[in-house]
C-alpha cells in the first residue's frame, strides 16, 4: 500500500530479478533492461553514478563497464527526470544519494527504486516525487 508524504509516494517494490545487494560498493545502479546479457542503462543512471562517485563513495553499475550499453531511447520529458534502481549498502551511500538529490532543482522529479539490508532481510521500495522531498523522505526511512 503506497504511503504519501508531502508530494512523495513511497511503496513496496520488487528486487530486480536475479540480483543481490553487493557489498563491494556503497551504491549499485541496476540496469533498466538486459540485452544478450549486457546491462542497458539510461544515460541519467550512469550520470548519477558519476555524481555519487564525486561525493567520495563507490558507486557502480551492476555490470562491468565493458558489459554496459547506454539506452538509445530518449527519456520522456514528461516522465521523472531521474528514474533509476539503486542498491545502497552503506551509510555513506545513503548520505551521498541525499546530497546529490538536494543539489537538484526543486522542479526535478525522481523515481527511485531503492534496496537495502534491513537487519538480515533485503527491503525494496519505490520513492517518487520532487528531488528535495525524496531526499527528506529517504532520510526518515528505518534502516
Amino acid at each position: 500500500m503506497p504511503h504519501m508524504t508531502a508530494l512523495v509516494t513511497i511503496s513496496d517494490a520488487e528486487a530486480p530479478q536475479g540480483v543481490r545487494l553487493p557489498t563491494e560498493s556503497d551504491v549499485t545502479i541496476y540496469p533498466e533492461s538486459l540485452n544478450n546479457g549486457r546491462g542497458v542503462y539510461a544515460p541519467s543512471a550512469l550520470d548519477l553514478a558519476d555524481e555519487l562517485s564525486g561525493t567520495g563513495v563507490v558507486a557502480r553499475p551492476w555490470h562491468e563497464l565493458a558489459d554496459c550499453e547506454i539506452s538509445s531511447e530518449r527519456e520522456p520529458v514528461t516522465a521523472a527526470i531521474l528514474s533509476v534502481v539503486l542498491g545502497i549498502v552503506s551509510s555513506a551511500g545513503w548520505e551521498a544519494i541525499k546530497r546529490v538529490l538536494r543539489r537538484r532543482s526543486r522542479d526535478d522529479r525522481v523515481s527511485l527504486t531503492i534496496g537495502w539490508r534491513d537487519g538480515t532481510a533485503e527491503r525494496w521500495i519505490r520513492v517518487d516525487g520532487p528531488a528535495d522531498a525524496v531526499a527528506e523522505a529517504i532520510d526518515r526511512l528505518p534502516r
